[in-house]
């Protein structure tokens, strides 16, 4: 059987690699921060030797991400970050992918994100938990889903669906949760630096 000429393959610390075996490009990136956090490799007999040809298939290596995994690839990374530093215990991000484990991201309105994250995890909560939460942390939880915006909620549910249609059969979901509340230190430092930066431009016309 031939090899599929893309391959997207997950690795440590919420790094992946989509490689083009037709030309042996690989680029390493960083869950939600394909854009950011490329890091290219190609062998020395590679085909892509001329700008013209490499820059091709940049393209349609990107491209092709777009199309298939875009999920694994882009992410709102400042709502991200947020609702990370919000739920920065790793169990309350294995009680949330067990409640929604059975959604999938197209049964889910952006809109109404933040609302159906609570509804999910209270509803779980009360009926089949099996996460070992404590009542203060089923509570604190509660309250913390309860401040979610709704694009919060949806790059929640967006990480949680990376799991599932993922990495479900990598490995283990609590090493998972622990990357996930260590994502925000893996934001590159030029993204944080330039947000910065705006916020200073920012003038207080009062």
């Amino acid at each position: 059987m031939a090899k599929e000429r893309f391959e997207l393959t997950s690795g440590n610390n919420l790094m992946w690699t989509v490689t083009d075996n037709e030309n042996g490009v690989k680029i390493e990136f960083r869950e939600g921060l394909y854009n950011d956090t490329q890091k290219v490799t190609m062998p020395a007999e590679s085909a892509c030797g001329d700008v013209m040809t490499f820059a091709r298939v940049m393209r349609e290596i990107g491209d092709w991400m777009a199309e298939n995994h875009t999920e694994v690839a882009l992410c709102d990374w400042k709502a991200r970050r947020s609702a990370i530093w919000k739920l920065s215990n790793e169990k309350y991000w294995v009680a949330m992918a067990s409640a929604t484990s059975s959604l999938l991201l197209s049964d889910i309105d952006a809109e109404s994100a933040a609302y159906i994250l609570r509804g999910e995890v209270c509803d779980w909560a009360d009926l089949e938990m099996d996460v070992a939460l404590s009542e203060a942390e089923v509570e604190n939880l509660r309250g913390v889903l309860s401040l979610l915006t709704s694009e919060e909620a949806w790059e929640v549910f967006k990480i949680i669906h990376v799991f599932w249609n993922y990495k479900e059969n990598d490995g283990d979901i609590w090493q998972w949760a622990e990357d996930v509340t260590w994502w925000p230190a893996w934001v590159p430092r030029e993204l944080v630096e330039d947000l910065w930066k705006d916020e200073d431009d920012i003038i207080d016309e009062d």
